[in-house]
């Protein structure tokens, strides 16, 4: 399956070196502090040798991959696919020695050519006529285009230095030959490549490579939403970016689907305050190798790192940047998931029909989109008490699972995320959870009671639908929204009686009259789906106060003409009234009212 994983990854990276930083084989890693730019490149060197691991970037060619397609030496000389090494740079690395590998440097210094290579192969005329058509020297600054491209994008040749270049029109074959010659014929060897590589510029040094950009209002396109801003497009090419808590005085709390698109990122580093990291995100960082998340991150999208090749594998747990789990590849029955881990990453046990019992450590954050779903025989799992977000489908389908207890760490639940859990009867929130998504908790049919802690804001559409033995619903007092559906078929809703129904005094769920003509009545802050399906209805009159309007609040009331909507109301879903051109709204100028009906080309007017 890695393999599988490479190969696709290879075949979408064309001309691109990167960084490893990986040490293979194993979970050990040999990483460089980033922030000691100051660090000197003989320094960084020891560090990678002292952690028993060999300075190398991997650049393999075989009849399958472009030139220039990466590859982690481990997997490469693991299978039996044909090609060399070519590359061998660099200051974070992976543990197998490259030394008696077949090298055949893309551009290195005239001296090193001339005394180390070409020297010992001129006695033979053949094989000094095969060089000389293959090696071209150059001034660095005659070397530009494909040439420096081939060896790496992102990295500027030093100028005005003699070079020698190996020709890029050099077929894989004769490559293979050049390759064999050096390494069969000279002494030149991994470390006169990577010094070779640093002097020509293509390495920089850590006080060059290692300098971390800032996003700013200067490089970054963004968007407001709730609570800050969402990075939409990086438009620089920094290899080692920094996600701020603050652009231009607003926070940022989210970096978009596609934000990042260069394939050249080697680290990507976040600041507290960013929340979200949404869908493949930095989905074409081949190459990227250190993520350092802060403690505020609750949800990395699926494929928020797509196609990274530096994963480790420890057991049957495939991970990434060392706190980040990827995959499960087992069969085990009962797994407990390493310590260290912080990201369930998105479908990791996904449909694991071995699975009965999961343990997750202390300090996982977030548990991503659909980890477990579909893991039907799991009757034991928990959520530690240091998680921030149980996101969408997490858990969905675990129908065997009697108790479920939301830690207070807990400020999000995602859509469906717990969707028939059918099996639970005793059932807490705890006291710090803002949002529950869409249809959460549909169809936990087993639980009695429900208690709303006062941290909760926002109640998705069918929250608890279909909890239908539900027969006690208290707390909610900092609900602001309440959505479409939330308590369907619940004992507790279906038993209120009154004219107007609310939950927490302001929320009005449930409306008993049908007369032609209604008034919200005054105290209500929001209105969730209480006139869906009145017949009789024709005109209505919104409170003044009331701020949020729900999904199929007015749906199925074919009789109704006329609606007042106060200039208060500051949301109104899309689908909250049935679409018809026989309602006119009178709604206040320059209102979210008038700008609803614009967007939705509903007849309106300012007769309010």
């Amino acid at each position: 399956m890695k393999k599988t994983r490479i190969l696709i990854a290879l075949m979408l990276c064309a001309a691109a070196l990167f960084v490893l930083a990986s040490c293979g084989g194993g979970s050990t890693k040999a990483t460089i502090d980033l922030t000691k730019v100051d660090m000197s490149l003989e320094d960084a060197c020891a560090k990678v040798t002292e952690a028993g691991c060999t300075p190398v970037v991997v650049s393999v060619y075989d009849e399958k991959n472009e030139d220039g397609a990466v590859l982690s030496i481990g997997a490469f000389s693991a299978s039996d696919e044909s090609g060399f090494v070519t590359v061998i740079v660099n200051d974070l690395s992976i543990k197998e020695t490259v030394e008696a590998q077949p090298l055949a440097p893309r551009m290195l210094t005239k001296d090193s050519y001339e005394k180390k290579i070409f020297s010992k192969i001129s006695s033979d005329e053949s094989l000094k006529k095969t060089f000389e058509s293959f090696y071209t020297l150059k001034d660095a600054d005659a070397a530009s285009e494909r040439e420096i491209e081939v060896m790496n994008r992102s990295y500027p040749v030093t100028k005005t230095q003699d070079i020698y270049v190996l020709d890029t029109g050099v077929s894989a074959k004769e490559i293979a030959t050049i390759a064999g010659y050096i390494a069969d014929m000279t002494d030149y060897s991994a470390t006169d490549m990577f010094n070779d590589y640093v002097a020509v510029g293509i390495v920089p040094t850590p006080e060059a490579g290692l300098k971390a950009e800032v996003l700013s209002a200067d490089n970054c396109e963004f968007e407001e939403v709730d609570g800050g801003i969402k990075i939409t497009l990086y438009k620089g090419e920094g290899q080692n970016i920094v996600v701020p808590a603050e652009i231009d005085g607003k926070a940022v709390v989210s970096v978009a689907d596609g934000a990042i698109p260069q394939s050249n990122l080697h680290a990507f580093t976040t600041v507290s305050g960013l929340k979200y990291i949404e869908s493949e995100a930095c989905s074409n960082a081949y190459g990227l190798l250190n993520v350092t998340l802060s403690e505020t991150v609750m949800e990395l999208g699926k494929d928020a790192f797509e196609n990274v090749l530096f994963t480790e594998t420890d057991g049957s747990f495939v991970t990434f940047a060392d706190d980040i789990l990827l995959s499960y590849t087992g069969s085990d029955a009962e797994v407990t998931v390493p310590d260290g881990i912080r990201f369930v990453g998105a479908e990791a046990f996904l449909e694991n029909a071995a699975l009965t019992k999961v343990t997750l450590p202390e300090g996982v954050q977030s548990i991503g989109t659909a980890a477990f779903k579909l893991c039907e025989n799991v009757t034991e799992y928990n959520i530690p008490s240091t998680t921030l977000k149980v996101c969408d489908e997490a858990f969905y389908r675990i129908r065997h699972v009697t108790v479920l207890n939301i830690p207070d760490s807990v400020i999000e639940i995602g859509n469906y995320a717990f969707y028939e859990n059918n099996d639970i009867v005793e059932f807490s929130l705890g006291q710090n959870v803002k949002k529950i998504g869409d249809n959460a908790f549909e169809y936990l049919h087993l639980v009695t009671a429900l208690d709303i802690p006062a941290s909760v804001e926002y109640l998705g559409n069918g929250a608890f639908l279909k909890c239908k033995e539900i027969a006690t619903v208290t707390g909610g007092t900092g609900l602001t929204f309440v959505g479409a559906d939330v308590f369907g078929e619940v004992k507790w809703f279906v038993d209120l009686a009154e004219d107007y129904n609310f939950l927490a005094d302001s929320i009005l769920v449930k409306c008993n009259l049908n007369e032609p003509e209604m008034t919200v009545p005054a105290k209500t802050k929001c209105i969730s789906g209480a006139f869906n399906g009145k017949k009789k209805l024709t005109k209505l009159v919104i409170n003044d106060g009331c701020t949020t309007i729900a999904m199929n609040s007015f749906t199925d009331c074919a009789k109704l003409i006329d609606v007042v909507i106060p200039a208060s109301v500051t949301y109104i879903d899309a689908g909250a009234f049935e679409k018809s051109n026989s309602i006119t709204f009178h709604v206040e100028a320059g209102s979210v009212a008038e700008q609803f009906c614009k967007d939705n080309h509903y007849k309106y007017d300012n007769n309010i």
